[in-house]
């Protein structure tokens, strides 16, 4: 006891009870200023009441307590500053959120550039370089995508070939794969030195840009494109892609790569190695993937490249290289997308010396759609050496083809903070559907929203052929003899809006109108008649029209189909003779019925056994009379083209002897530029007019004045070129247009086979490189023999009845001509079924099994390697498409987005893709928006809310509907859905409910679609890959004031 006692004598300021005595009226919980002072005025007053007690406001010791507590707020300030960045959950300096993140492991993303292709339209050299007629192309342009000159593309390899190296010709490419299902060959030039990118500009966002045309080559790796390390005296890379469908289309022809941003290097001298060698890029702006480390020689040729890792003090295995590789580097994100180039130390890698040299990309820090009109046709030069050691210069003539959406712009700070913990719970691997969802969502500022669903499929054996039942991975072939197949007129229906103009009209509503599969089929079926009509008054047929005509073809007008031995580009030659043995003319230069053989005629021929061959008219050449003959026989016409070939190309192989039974004039379903400038005149003029076509001359005719519209007027018989006929009707209703085209729709049902994953998509088969679709093939009677009268595509099903199917003509080129344009004909005949006491030409089988077998083709970009067990399917909403679609929603986008493919997806994850599990395959399901309610969306979802105010509520109607369309818009909010959710109305009405509470009595959706009942949007459940979007403003709101029969009527 004494000695405790003495010791909190002699140490009195270390006893705890003093000390807690001291400060016991403190208060420690002041931090600002105001705070600070009082807290301190009133200790002195409590504590030293008698030693002072002057406190008016110009006492020194009341300044000194201002200066105290000034100083101790600016303390505070910082220590609690200091004490939140070093938590990643209050951190808010950037340079803090990136440490801690580097402290777990996460590299933040910086800013990913917009990388696409252009396409090579015309070359042109000033090389002398002969052409397969015997003359120079030296100074000529040739243009790639031409159809009517047989020699075009020859010219056009031969010049291309001229620029590259000797041993890399077109047809002996460096590399050649597949990617995406489409054949790819990769060429190097023979340039001449430092030619390692060429600028051009383009808009980005409607701020001018740069754009680098890239080097590409194939990265074995991730399996797609990628762009060669730069180097100067390295040869430039170009590919050739080939997906199968002409010339013409978008992924076929000679591509250069593409990407935005301006290529920049710095260099760093290194006297004195030494382990962990950090280099820091001041540049702001540098983008995520375009970085490289060369280590060069005085004159600036390349000497050693370094290979980029994650984490360059890791073992091998981490870093997953080669055994002995250990040149490598890393790359740290700093500030403002800054970055650091960091080396290893002498463990795990070399470190650097002499110099250095870094490249890298300096990108748009932004997330962007670029379209083709972003970046108009452009130039490349490019100077070459020509077989003769000359140097000389090859211009590209180079296109965008294709809208790119892979720019985003960097990982925010609240990104940050959310997927750094989960990347590192993730270790850096994809093993569970979580993992997906981390690595995937955070590899790349792309995506939105993303849901990996993890799926086993065990126990298939590696050897043998992988089988889905449900028909998404693999095909299926079923069979029934229920099928209900009939025709029906359908009105395609779109309206415009009262601020539309009259361009704004064409390119919404009408520039691509025709392309709608139901209108060919409208073509091909209601106008045969009158095509046979116009057989017989060309003289081919007898009769005067399809009545009375027996089809019989007169003597004199008896064509047969020539060929020879000799083949051109895979389509077939020939010419034609009369009934005489003579050559015959062809085309606008003749008066009779072969003036309708023109470029995109359907012709019917005849076969030597019988039976009908259907082929298009691709081209003619000299109006199918050839070159003249010499000799003898100089000055007449052989049929034949230079090389052999026949002067008449089709896109069929038809035999020789054939004869032609009918002509189907081509369709023409792009309009012309006097039809569109018609068009809007007529729109200007606020005006209802309609157009038919003319299928004699292929023009679009106006009918100025109309019949008045309506809905309920029926279709003619057979179609023609009268005002009756019309095909596309323009009302205008005061204010709006409502535009109507009419189409034929083919309606297939079954009971016993139901099938719900249709691909409404053409998809591209990976061997044949020809369009596939589901195949519904109609059989005869069951004889013990199949016999098949006619197949038809299956593209898309009534949502509402998923065993309601549409079909379609079978187009198997995909050249928008019907490989048989008499297929519904053939299998239905004369006969006649009705359903709801409405008649209909068709079959069923209420009298008798009417046979089909259904051949459905699973999606080429979803094949599973059966050696693997788990499928993970990776549904994705991409930031680019959810932009572009909203923006489409309010009007600014004219054209409907579609989402990436499966392919686009995958290339956004191929850098981290070797992260999965072995045993995984992933499957890239894009997903789309699904609008509902407006104008915007199918027919049968659209809708209408009827609301009625509270009574002894004062606020207006317009703030009514405006708060209503909020309520919507915030109920669908992206973050509170998931792929494939159902809609409940109930759940909606409830949300509103609570929002507008004090303001609404009642809220009730009433549908628009024909034929809807009240009720029928209580629910809805979109397909698995599909997002609903509202599309609703205040015209869809409805303020009444009671509910009736009448006012919640569908369709009112």
């Amino acid at each position: 006891m004494a000695q405790k006692s003495r010791q909190n004598k002699l140490f009195a300021a270390e006893d705890f009870t003093v000390i807690y005595e001291s400060y016991i009226n403190a208060n420690f919980q002041a931090f600002d200023y105001d705070t600070i002072r009082t807290a301190m005025v009133d200790y002195v007053r409590n504590n030293y009441p008698e030693n002072y007690n002057d406190w008016v406001e110009s006492a020194e010791f009341v300044s000194l307590l201002d200066v105290v507590a000034q100083f101790g707020h600016n303390l505070a300030y910082r220590v609690d500053i200091n004490a939140r960045n070093n938590f990643l959950s209050t951190a808010e300096r950037q340079e803090s959120v990136y440490k801690l993140a580097e402290f777990l492991g996460y590299q933040p993303r910086r800013n990913v550039p917009a990388y696409g292709e252009m396409k090579v339209v015309s070359v042109k050299t000033n090389e002398a370089v002969i052409g397969s007629d015997g003359t120079s192309l030296g100074g000529t342009e040739i243009k790639y995508e031409v159809s009517n000159n047989v020699s075009n593309l020859d010219d056009f390899i031969t010049v291309v070939n001229s620029v590259m190296q000797n041993s890399n010709q077109y047809g002996s490419p460096k590399k050649s794969v597949v990617i995406n299902n489409i054949a790819t060959e990769f060429y190097d030039f023979n340039n001449t030195p430092n030619q390692i990118k060429f600028d051009v500009q383009g808009a980005v966002s409607g701020t001018q840009s740069t754009f680098n045309i890239i080097s590409s080559d194939y990265d074995n790796v991730t399996k797609t494109f990628k762009e060669k390390s730069p180097d100067p005296v390295a040869s430039f890379g170009i590919y050739f892609k080939n997906d199968g469908k002409g010339i013409n289309s978008v992924n076929t022809g000679f591509f250069f790569g593409l990407k935005q941003g301006t290529l920049q290097y710095n260099d760093f001298g290194i006297d004195t190695p030494i382990d962990n060698a950090s280099y820091d890029i001041t540049t702001t702006n540098v983008n995520n993937s375009d970085v490289w480390v060369q280590n060069i020689n005085s004159t600036g040729n390349v000497v050693k490249e370094w290979t980029k890792v994650i984490d360059v003090n890791s073992n091998v295995i981490y870093n997953n290289l080669a055994q002995g590789e250990r040149d490598i580097f890393s790359v740290k994100t700093r500030k403002d997308n800054q970055i650091s180039v960091v080396f290893p130390d002498r463990v795990f890698g070399n470190i650097p010396k002499d110099t250095i040299r870094v490249w890298y990309r300096t990108s748009a820090n932004s997330t962007y759609v670029l379209r083709p009109d972003d970046l108009t046709s452009k130039r490349v030069q490019i100077n070459y050496t020509g077989i003769d050691g000359n140097t000389y210069t090859a211009v590209f003539g180079v296109q965008l083809k294709q809208s790119v959406s892979t720019a985003s712009s960097n990982e925010t700070i609240d990104e940050i903070r959310e997927n750094a913990p989960k990347n590192y719970a993730s270790q850096n691997r994809m093993i569970t559907a979580s993992d997906y969802n981390t690595m995937l969502g955070n590899s790349n500022g792309g995506i939105v929203k993303i849901k990996s669903v993890n799926r086993t499929f065990s126990g298939h054996s590696r050897y043998s052929k992988f089988n889905d039942p449900t028909g998404t991975y693999s095909n299926l072939y079923l069979l029934g003899d229920d099928a209900q197949l009939y025709a029906q007129n359908m009105l395609v229906a779109s309206s415009s809006s009262s601020s539309d103009g009259a361009n704004l009209i064409y390119e919404k509503y009408i520039k691509n109108i025709l392309d709608n599969d139901e209108f060919v089929n409208l073509y091909y079926t209601k106008f045969k008649n009158s095509f046979i009509t116009l057989a017989c008054t060309s003289g081919h047929y007898d009769g005067t029209d399809y009545t009375d005509t027996t089809k019989t073809i007169q003597a004199n007008s008896i064509y047969t189909w020539n060929t020879s031995s000799e083949t051109a580009s895979g389509i077939l030659n020939g010419w034609l003779t009369d009934y005489n043995g003579d050559y015959t003319r062809v085309g606008s230069t003749v008066s009779n019925y072969m003036q309708y053989i023109t470029p995109g005629a359907l012709i019917k021929f005849k076969k030597t056994d019988n039976t009908f061959v259907y082929a298009k008219v691709v081209d003619v050449v000299g109006h199918g009379l050839g070159i003249e003959s010499t000799g003898t026989q100089a000055g007449q016409p052989t049929g034949k083209l230079a090389d052999g070939t026949g002067a008449i190309i089709l896109d069929k192989g038809v035999s020789g002897n054939s004869t032609i039974e009918l002509i189907y004039p081509a369709l023409s379903k792009k309009f012309s530029l006097r039809e569109q400038e018609l068009f809007t005149a007529y729109i200007e003029a606020k005006r209802s007019f309609s157009i038919k076509y003319d299928y004699k001359t292929r023009n679009w005719n106006v009918d100025v004045e109309p019949e008045a519209f309506d809905v309920s007027t029926l279709f003619p018989d057979n179609f023609d070129s009268t005002d009756e006929s019309w095909i596309v009707y323009f009302n205008y209703t005061g204010t709006t247009y409502d535009i109507y085209l009419r189409t034929l729709r083919f309606n297939f049902s079954s009971s016993k086979v139901k099938l719900g994953n249709i691909q409404n998509e053409v998809e591209i088969g990976s061997y044949t490189k020809k369009a596939k679709r589901d195949i519904i093939t109609m059989l005869g009677a069951d004889t013990g023999v199949i016999i098949k009268k006619g197949a038809f595509h299956v593209y898309g099903f009534e949502n509402s009845d998923s065993t309601n199917y549409r079909l379609t003509l079978i187009d198997g080129n995909a050249d928008t001509r019907p490989d048989n344009p008499d297929v519904f004909e053939d299998v239905v005949g004369a006969s006649t079924i009705t359903i709801n006491s409405v008649s209909y030409s068709g079959i069923n089988s209420s009298e008798a099994p009417v046979n089909f077998e259904w051949e459905h083709i699973a999606a080429d970009n979803q094949v599973v390697d059966p050696s693997f067990t788990n499928i993970i399917d990776v549904f994705a909403l991409s930031k680019s498409y959810d932009t572009e679609y909203k923006n489409y929603l309010k009007g600014t986008v004219i054209t409907e987005p579609t989402p990436p493919t499966s392919y686009q997806l995958g290339s956004q994850f191929a850098d981290i893709i070797d992260k999965k599990a072995v045993s995984d395959t992933i499957v890239y399901k894009p997903v789309k928006y699904k609008p509902l309610f407006g104008s915007f969306a199918e027919p049968h979802l659209r809708a209408k809310f009827r609301v009625i105010k509270l009574f002894g509520s004062n606020i207006t109607d317009t703030d009514l509907k405006s708060k209503t369309v909020e309520s919507i818009d915030e109920f669908f909010n992206l973050s509170n859905w998931d792929f494939g959710e159902t809609f409940y109305f109930t759940e909606l009405a409830a949300y509103v409910h609570k929002q507008l509470a004090g303001v609404l009595s009642s809220f009730v959706i009433v549908p628009q679609g024909a034929g809807s009942v009240f009720g029928d949007m209580f629910e809805y459940t979109p397909n698995s890959d599909e997002l609903i979007i509202p599309n609703v403003d205040v015209s869809d709101i409805d303020i009444i004031t009671n509910i009736t029969d009448a006012n919640i009527k569908a369709g009112t």
